[in-house]
């Protein structure tokens, strides 16, 4: 400790010292006024640093709100996503290692998606309506029977389930165009709409089937009746007790005004990238850095994690440009395929605010008979049955958190 008074004859006052006119007083007088001063700065130093330290926090906060901070902290992160599978729906019954199959590419969720018809667009009331569904002239898998029964077959194959029932427009026009004439069709077509969505909604409770997607990509659905799907939330929270999601298109996910009410952003990820036939690794993540922007700054503001309701490309050349085409014509690419799906895994896979996906589309036998003219089809199909894009999903599907 710094003995201020050393230098002060015992007894003597500090004006004893001022008094002395000698060169070596008159030194240490002016020691002693530094050691004095030294000793009132030390005593008002933790004052100082106080103060110091409240301004330092005062002028260190924010002026303005900070970022949002992803809310799923690690419940989706890497290692622990949805590595889905969108089941086609199978023409007749089938046994648990069919659904099974699918683990060969890690896969750990399996979509069962019941398509609903309607009729022709444009025509009378009667031929545009009603919806048809859960008929015994569909595909078994379409049915309340067959979706129940490969949600169980589902589960013991220790698979999770998404139930995302659908629909089939005529002659397979786009959903997101589906309109109607008057306010008398529209209400028609929402209780039909309501009805079929409620059906499988019931059964999938009942199964504890996981994720429930109450519709896919109807646009203008979705902007003319928004008042149809709040209260259609409702009522499926009401029968169902998983979680709740929406199918929007890539283009128009922003556009859906409920998710609030659900619990993941859906998202059909079919984001036109590179045009090239077989693009490189390092072009489609260019072309990628824009739509990973948007769907961030999007999953920031709603708080919730996004999901890849569906996602995939075709097997052919340029199957990158404009994935959700699916009946151009275009010569057998598969490696053009791999190259998009790693690309996707690459920009996605890691991030915690991203749930996982559901791949388009897995078929319920690799092959089909000889003679059959769909194989050919499948040659340049979505699904990667057979393909060399198989070892790439079974790579992803298969990371774990130290992998990343």
């Amino acid at each position: 400790m710094l003995n201020l008074f050393q230098h002060l004859p015992l007894g003597q006052p500090i004006t004893w010292l001022s008094a002395n006119n000698s060169a070596s007083k008159r030194k240490m007088l002016k020691q002693v006024q530094h050691d004095v001063q030294l000793f009132h700065f030390m005593l008002k130093l933790p004052w100082l640093c106080l103060a110091l330290g409240l301004s330092t926090c005062q002028s260190s906060a924010p002026t303005q709100t900070a970022a949002v901070e992803t809310p799923v902290s690690g419940k989706y992160a890497p290692g622990n996503k949805m590595g889905g599978v969108s089941f086609v729906a199978p023409r007749q019954a089938i046994d648990s290692a069919t659904l099974g199959a699918v683990k060969r590419v890690n896969a750990n969720w399996v979509a069962l998606i019941p398509y609903a018809m309607v009729g022709r667009e444009g025509g009378s009331q009667q031929e545009r309506l009603p919806l048809h569904y859960n008929h015994p002239r569909q595909m078994w898998g379409e049915t309340h029977a067959g979706v129940a029964a490969c949600a169980q077959l589902a589960h013991r194959q220790g698979l999770k389930v998404m139930v995302k029932p659908q629909v089939w427009l005529h002659r397979g026009t786009y959903t997101g165009h589906f309109l109607l004439e008057n306010e008398e069709e529209w209400r028609a077509f929402e209780a039909q709409y309501r009805d079929y969505i409620l059906g499988f909604a019931r059964v999938s409770d009942s199964l504890g089937v996981e994720v429930f997607c109450l519709g896919t990509e109807f646009d203008g659905f979705v902007e003319k009746r928004p008042d149809f799907w709040k209260s259609l939330i409702v009522d499926v929270r009401g029968v169902f007790h998983g979680k709740l999601t929406y199918a929007a298109n890539w283009n128009s996910y922003r556009a859906f005004p409920h998710w609030q009410a659900l619990d993941f952003v859906g998202v059909n990820a079919y984001f036109p990238l590179c045009p090239r036939d077989t693009p490189t690794a390092e072009t489609l993540d260019e072309h990628w850095k824009p739509w990973v922007r948007e769907v961030e700054t999007f999953q920031r503001a709603q708080k919730k994690p996004i999901l890849f309701t569906e996602y995939g490309y075709r097997s052919l050349d340029g199957c990158a440009k404009e994935p959700w085409e699916s009946s151009r014509d275009a010569p057998t690419n598969p490696e053009a395929q791999r190259l998009s799906y790693e690309a996707l895994y690459r920009q996605f896979w890691a991030k915690p605010w991203v749930a996982g996906g559901f791949l388009w589309k897995w078929y319920d036998r690799d092959q089909l008979a000889d003679g059959d003219s769909r194989w050919f089809r499948r040659q340049t199909d979505y699904t990667p049955q057979g393909k060399p894009v198989e070892a790439t999903i079974r790579a992803w599907y298969g990371k774990k958190n130290a992998e990343f």
